[in-house]
């Protein structure tokens, strides 16, 4: 995967520039899986569905003198305690802290503080009647709480494993 911008060129049209390319290896994340965000002093955030040495990663992307370089500020190791394989997207609060899910069922915080990220699990899904299987992004609202859909679960009729739940995490 890549990163790149769009510039409007003196033709009308627009000049593609990537600004990074995913490798794998090195303990970075690689194979991108969600959008990207711009967050505080102009870096970038997204998810890999792998790299990170493990099963995905939270990425970090800031410019340098020398182009873009990339950060890892939670790498997934797909322990019953921390998910595997992020998708959908992430979304931030007020003080930074990003927010996220994973395909296994764990929706995640990530704290920023003066020491770097650390992950807090918010909810583990556990199937029928509770959710599983978060396949997309989170939504916040105004007061933070948290909210997406699953694959599975729920109480509906006519699904193996259940039709499905939309949720709400407060924290």
């Amino acid at each position: 995967g890549m990163v790149y911008e769009f510039t409007p060129n003196s033709t009308g049209g627009w000049t593609e520039t990537v600004i990074y390319n995913f490798a794998p290896g090195g303990g970075l994340g690689s194979h991108p899986s969600s959008e990207i965000f711009l967050g505080k002093a102009g870096h970038m955030f997204g998810m890999t569905y792998a790299g990170g040495d493990g099963f995905g990663a939270i990425y970090e992307l800031h410019s340098q003198q020398n182009g873009w370089q990339q950060s890892v500020p939670h790498i997934f190791y797909g322990d019953p305690g921390d998910g595997a394989h992020p998708t959908g997207g992430l979304v931030t609060d007020t003080e930074g802290d990003l927010f996220g899910a994973t395909p296994d069922g764990k929706v995640f915080e990530l704290k920023h503080s003066r020491s770097g990220w650390e992950e807090v699990i918010l909810h583990a899904f556990t199937g029928p009647p509770d959710g599983a299987n978060p396949a997309a992004g989170l939504v916040a609202d105004s007061h933070n709480h948290l909210y997406g859909t699953t694959q599975y679960g729920g109480t509906g009729t006519g699904c193996n494993r259940g039709c499905g739940t939309v949720y709400e995490v407060t924290h």
